[in-house]
């Protein structure tokens, strides 16, 4: 298992992450211990999900850090010439139906996404915390703000009525 130390002399401002990579790994660091249990909730869902992208996760005095393998992947400005956005909202829905209604990964933009270039397979990332929902109309709304947000209309060049449209019609087919 990687193990990468990491030293520092002084106080950490703000959100405080940090992400390192080497041939093999990511690394990505939280040194806001008040957001620790957000991270290692986020990561117990990544290890249930994609238990191949999940490589470890430990913490020390100063930080947390977990571990990932390191995805080649298809630059995410270059999504809209290669992967549909339909695939898009099918891709991030394997989310609602593994983890159902009531919890669901946080931050679902272009940036967290991340599809290998070898077979397109797709890896979610940055899982630094989740979402809970009382009821199915409360994660219809998240999920759907969420890839109808002005991050993917930036993406696909697609209003959000148009977005909102796609999604529906995968939602529904889910119901």
């Amino acid at each position: 298992m990687p193990l990468r130390a990491f030293e520092y002399d002084g106080t950490v401002l703000g959100w405080s992450k940090l992400i390192t990579a080497d041939d093999k790994y990511v690394y990505k660091y939280s040194f806001n211990k008040n957001k620790w249990s957000d991270y290692e909730e986020g990561v117990e869902l990544l290890k249930e999900f994609d238990p191949d992208l999940f490589v470890d996760m430990y913490c020390t005095d100063t930080y947390l850090c977990y571990v990932t393998n390191k995805i080649d992947h298809i630059d995410r400005y270059s999504l809209r010439g290669v992967i549909h956005y339909k695939k898009i909202v099918q891709s991030h829905l394997t989310l609602y139906k593994h983890f159902g209604s009531f919890v669901a990964k946080k931050d679902m933009n272009p940036s967290n996404i991340l599809h290998r270039k070898s077979d397109h397979k797709q890896y979610f990332i940055d899982w630094d915390g989740v979402s809970r929902f009382k009821n199915n109309d409360d994660c219809y709304k998240f999920y759907r703000d969420e890839l109808c947000s002005h991050w993917w209309q930036q993406a696909y060049k697609l209003t959000k009525q148009g977005l909102q449209k796609t999604f529906d019609m995968e939602w529904e087919k889910l119901q």
